[in-house]
């Protein structure tokens, strides 16, 4: 069974803040990593529980050919997946585990 997704505003802010940063490097770019983005949130949605925990209730699946994770937390209960988290792996680890 699916779940659904949804993100906590400052996780979009970070997604296409980090999609327009690369299409500005090069033409194409932030759509591929839209497109890689958008595959990992498939895949979680499909099989939430097939990525490792981090901290706490928080797991994180990495996003293929960029240095991204995807941090969130399910909701079994509700069968939803919040995204907290589209963190680049060269940041402070300590802060993708902050939420609003």
């Amino acid at each position: 069974m699916s779940f659904t997704l949804h993100f906590i505003e400052e996780a979009e802010e970070e997604y296409l803040s980090c999609r327009w940063r690369y299409e500005q490097q090069q033409k194409g770019l932030g759509a591929r990593f839209e497109a890689k983005i958008e595959l990992t949130l498939t895949k979680i949605a499909q099989n939430p529980k097939a990525y490792k925990y981090g901290m706490g209730p928080f797991r994180e699946a990495g996003v293929a050919t960029f240095p991204f994770i995807i941090v969130y937390e399910i909701d079994e209960q509700h069968k939803t997946i919040t995204v907290l988290s589209v963190f680049h792996t060269k940041r402070n680890p300590k802060n993708k585990y902050k939420k609003s």
